[in-house]
């Protein structure tokens, strides 16, 4: 699992390193992504194919609407 502590405040391009640990790491087949994940960043990883698991926490817990803020990620993800 490709992870980004989210609390340090650091905002992070969740693709791109999803795709430089792939580069570093070719033979690992299953990989997941956690941290700091927007919408913007799961559509990016789902055309970017490489990631199996995105997992969202803090964008929907923190939404005003957190349903229909999951309903946005797993439209996208699917």
């Amino acid at each position: 699992m490709v992870h980004h502590n989210n609390d340090l405040g650091t905002k992070i391009d969740a693709p791109e390193m999803v795709a430089n640990f792939h580069q570093l790491h070719p033979k690992v087949k299953h990989i997941a992504v956690a941290g700091g994940i927007d919408l913007d960043n799961a559509q990016r990883l789902r055309k970017q194919g490489i990631a199996e698991i995105v997992i969202v926490g803090g964008k929907i817990s923190s939404a005003m609407f957190a349903e229909g803020a999951a309903r946005s990620f797993r439209e996208i993800l699917k």
